[in-house]
């Protein structure tokens, strides 16, 4: 069982790699299309840049710097 940090930190690694779609980002993470909703919700308010793109695929925009960051620097 994966907790929801864990799920968190898989999508964000994902998404920095490839832009995905929701759909397909339900199946790998093995949960409801509604609950990866919520998820990238969290993520954004977390301060990661999550975009899309033309073609309605998900994925973290690593030009823009998370704002918790900015904190630590």
């Amino acid at each position: 069982m994966t907790t929801r940090l864990t799920r968190l930190f898989d999508l964000i690694e994902m998404l920095a790699d490839k832009p995905m779609k929701l759909g397909h980002i339900s199946k790998v993470v093995n949960r409801p299309i509604r609950t990866v909703h919520r998820d990238l919700h969290l993520i954004e308010d977390l301060g990661f840049a999550v975009d899309r793109d033309f073609e309605n695929r998900y994925f973290i925009n690593r030009e823009v710097r998370p704002k918790f960051i900015e904190k630590f620097v």
